[in-house]
């Protein structure tokens, strides 16, 4: 070299991104077909980068996470590590802001289905004596279902009422039927 070369490097601080999605399941439809379904939401899902931050800053969007009816948050990970929540009594989450980021985070919530209960005793009339053991169904919120009187009733008695819903849907109580 005859003539002197200047070289000049830029730096600028790192950003590092935050991005949210939600992993879908697999559940059977109302004829039969085995579908995907999310089963809630959370905020930035349809977003490439919900937020970019500057090193070792704060971010400043809150996260909302919300399940549809009839499902709640199974989990919630961030960078594949399962974090422990609580969930608002309407059954969100919101993530306020992460402090201080050093790394990139991926946010993903998984949903699951509701599951109701209903417990079927059977009792000697005007007690609570068992005339044969309670039997417990369990289904999906909003789902029917349907009970039945017991087979092992002892021939010399006969069903005298029925006290609750004998069918109906799965709600998210349990529900009781004597």
């Amino acid at each position: 070299l005859t003539e002197d070369t200047t070289v000049n490097y830029y730096y600028r601080v790192k950003t590092y991104t935050i991005t949210t999605s939600v992993e879908p399941h697999s559940q059977i439809n109302e004829i039969g077909e085995e579908i995907l379904v999310n089963g809630g939401s959370i905020s930035g899902e349809n977003e490439l980068i919900y937020e970019e931050v500057v090193h070792k800053e704060n971010s400043t969007k809150e996260i909302k996470i919300i399940p549809e009816y009839g499902y709640y948050i199974e989990n919630i990970k961030i960078n594949e590590e399962t974090i422990d929540f609580t969930s608002n009594d309407d059954g969100s989450v919101i993530l306020t802001s992460f402090v201080e980021v050093k790394e990139n985070k991926n946010i993903v919530v998984k949903f699951a289905q509701l599951k109701g209960k209903v417990i079927v005793h059977h009792y000697y009339a005007g007690t609570t004596d068992k005339i044969s053991n309670d039997f417990e169904k369990e289904g999906v919120v909003d789902d029917r279902y349907a009970t039945k009187e017991a087979d092992d009733i002892p021939a010399n008695y006969e069903l005298n009422e029925v006290v609750g819903n004998a069918s109906g849907t799965y709600t998210e109580a349990t529900q009781e039927v004597i």
